[in-house]
């Protein structure tokens, strides 16, 4: 069966750094805060490290979920994304490793 990924910014501490909650239903882990360059990357970062340790495979595509921008949704679309099938248009912002990411 196949289920989302929800990732979850999570806010430094006294003791622990900014870090991300990646989560399905039944398996979580967490991710320390990246040096990416942006929000989206590091999400999606933590997505995909879960989605690996629990051996996923296919393509997964990223959003904000419920307008919260401190956590993403992520879905796995089943199939793997053929080479330029995500040519990205002038002012595109659906970007591998930030929007989307494959594990094949």
């Amino acid at each position: 069966m196949l289920q989302s990924i929800r990732t979850r910014w999570i806010a430094e501490t006294i003791t622990r750094p900014n870090r991300i909650k990646a989560e399905a239903a039944g398996a979580a882990s967490v991710q320390p805060w990246g040096q990416a360059d942006s929000d989206n990357k590091n999400h999606c970062a933590a997505a995909k490290a879960l989605a690996q340790s629990l051996n996923w495979r296919g393509a997964f595509v990223g959003g904000c979920f419920n307008g919260d921008a401190r956590a993403r949704e992520w879905v796995n679309i089943g199939r793997k994304i053929p080479d330029g099938y995500f040519p990205p248009p002038p002012g595109s912002r659906f970007v591998e490793g930030a929007d989307w990411f494959q594990i094949d």
